[in-house]
């Protein structure tokens, strides 16, 4: 029983599978041939879109090379032209004109409105210019040209700290002193005086004439 499915089997398969075989053979090279003939197609129309899109942004271009000339920052066209959203189909060369006019417009009003924030610095004035390009933000580049005034205005300060005269101090008046401090021991002082006075006066002073070894000269004597 075996051996009549084995022989069964291989009948199909040298016979009627044979003939399948080269008929799929033949099926698969028309696929390919097929599929080759519609990637082709598909090539040939992106080419054709392709230079249809870079033809329109050539003629946009050159429109706005002339309008560029009349702008007050030199905007790099490319910054401008947006090809994700330009190149399809329903924007036309005239559509792509109008907005990029809206864009220019609108360039121009915020450039007029910086002018009371620009530096006078003609440096620190090429940054912000060159914020504004880049970004096309209005705020970051006030806040571009807020730092650069802010580090003008700090050195200015240090500069004139560092050049300011020293301030002197004022000299402390003298005091004259007008009467002799007949107290102080640490100076020895001649004195010529006149005593008039009593017994016990004269006694107390020869005690104190005799402490501080006082050297007393008599010139005139009297008793009283």
């Amino acid at each position: 029983m075996c051996k009549v499915l084995k022989n069964a089997r291989d009948k199909f398969e040298n016979t009627d599978l044979q003939d399948w075989k080269t008929f799929k053979a033949t099926i698969m090279d028309m696929e390919k041939m097929i599929t080759q003939m519609a990637d082709n197609l598909d090539n040939g129309v992106k080419d054709i879109d392709d230079k249809a899109q870079v033809e329109k942004m050539d003629e946009v271009r050159e429109s706005y090379n002339i309008v560029a000339q009349s702008m007050p920052l030199q905007i790099p066209f490319e910054k401008l032209y947006s090809r994700k959203t330009y190149d399809a189909k329903k924007w036309t060369v005239k559509k792509i004109l109008e907005d990029l006019q809206i864009r220019i417009d609108k360039i121009v009003q915020e450039w007029k409105l910086m002018g009371a924030y620009l530096p006078d610095d003609p440096a620190d004035l090429e940054q912000v210019k060159q914020v504004y390009i880049d970004t096309l933000d209005v705020a970051i580049a006030k806040s571009k040209a807020d730092d650069l005034r802010a580090i003008r205005h700090k050195i200015a300060s240090q500069q004139a700290e560092t050049h300011e005269e020293p301030k002197q101090a004022p000299e402390t008046p003298q005091i004259p002193n007008s009467e002799p401090n007949l107290m102080n021991v640490d100076k020895k002082q001649r004195v010529v005086a006149e005593f008039t006075a009593t017994r016990p006066f004269y006694d107390e002073m020869n005690v104190l004439v005799k402490k501080h070894k006082v050297a007393v000269k008599v010139i005139e004597r009297e008793d009283l």
